[in-house]
């Protein structure tokens, strides 16, 4: 059985790539519809590795596509893998919400999704 995503790690120093951000949330009246927006952007992610020591600027982008109480916010590189976060010491970053209560990451079928470490430990 295939897991239901393939983490990658993106070093700070790798090379500028595409990142999209999938909003994707379920109209409660009719739950077979499922609507989805794509934001792409461009980032290098050595920038990012120091902008992600204060979690400033980015946070405020997390949260304000998060901002809808049905929906879930998904980070995927091109192929539609699922990226993990990483701080410039390769710490992974937990997201918190204004309450700094972690956010619950799911996929697409509401199942949550662990976080794992290098030696494959969940977090």
């Amino acid at each position: 059985m295939k897991p239901p995503f393939t983490e990658v790690t993106i070093y700070p120093f790798t090379p500028l790539q595409t990142v999209s951000l999938h909003k994707h949330h379920t109209n409660h009246t009719n739950q077979q519809q499922q609507l989805s927006s794509t934001t792409e952007f461009k980032a290098n992610f050595l920038f990012l590795a120091n902008l992600l020591s204060d979690l400033g600027p980015l946070a405020d982008l997390l949260f304000s596509l998060a901002r809808s109480n049905s929906s879930t916010l998904s980070i995927r590189d091109i192929n539609h893998s699922t990226l993990s976060i990483r701080d410039i010491n390769n710490s992974i970053l937990s997201i918190r919400d204004i309450n700094n209560s972690t956010l619950s990451i799911r996929d697409i079928n509401s199942s949550t999704l662990s976080i794992r470490d290098i030696n494959n430990s969940t977090l």
